[in-house]
Formats: C-alpha cells, structure tokens, sequence
C-alpha cells in the first residue's frame, strides 16, 4: 500500500500538507480558487505547535481500525482495492462514534454537514497511481 509517512523530526509545521490537502478536496482543485469556495473545503489533517513539539494529526489506516468495527453503518470502510480506510459520506448518520473510537484524534466531527471527517488517503489519486503502475 501507497502511504504518507510523517518525519516528525524534519517537519517544521509550516501547514503546508494542511494547505495541500484542502485544494486536493476542493471542487476547483486551484489554490487560489479554493479558498473563496462555499462550502469551504474539508479539512483532513491538523498540524499542531505546542511548546516547540509539532504533531501531524491524520488517519493511520489503522491494520485493524477501531473505527471500522465501531461505524454502525459501514460509512468507514476498508477500501479492498487500495487498503485504505476510507469514508462514504451517503451513509454517515453523524453519530461520530468513530471520532471517539480513534486512537489518534484524527476523525472530527463536521458540525456544518453533520457528518464525520477523516483522511482518505488520497485514495482516488492511489487508485489512479495502481491503474497506470500496471501499465
């Protein structure tokens, strides 16, 4: 599986996966576009300073994701094709169970749409990487 590894002792919490990340899950997928956009883009990950230590705050996709087993309505998934834990807006009922389930604090409640939020890993943009690597 593709994934984003964080070296905590090289990131200088600049935010700019912050930043990255939400023109990634814009509708305009322009930095200068997204900003002005409503609804404002998601955010999927936090980059956190505090008294000189920096922590990047995103999913694990967990082996076994305590938020997966605990998603009454499989909106939390493991996608099969990618290994990713992923998330399908349609069927979150906002009960955040998940956010409470996850041991790093990286699911959060979206009060605004009433549903839960989490990286997805890119998984649409792996999915295109596996397609074109079996080329």
């Amino acid at each position: 599986m593709k994934k984003v590894f964080i070296d905590p002792s090289r990131c200088t919490g600049c935010k700019s996966c912050e930043i990255a990340c939400a023109v990634e899950h814009s509708i305009s997928k322009d930095i200068y576009k997204a900003i002005f956009e409503e609804p404002r883009p998601p955010r999927f990950n936090s980059v956190l300073k505090l008294d000189g230590f920096i922590a990047s705050l995103r999913c694990n996709h967990c082996e076994d994701a305590p938020c997966v087993a605990v998603c009454p309505t499989s909106a939390i998934y493991r996608d099969s094709e990618t290994n990713l834990v992923v998330y399908n807006n349609a069927k979150c009922i906002g009960c955040w169970q998940c956010a409470m389930a996850c041991p790093f604090g990286a699911i959060y409640p979206d009060i605004e749409r009433k549903v839960a939020r989490k990286c997805d890993g890119c998984n649409d943009r792996v999915k295109k990487w596996y397609d074109s690597s079996l080329c």
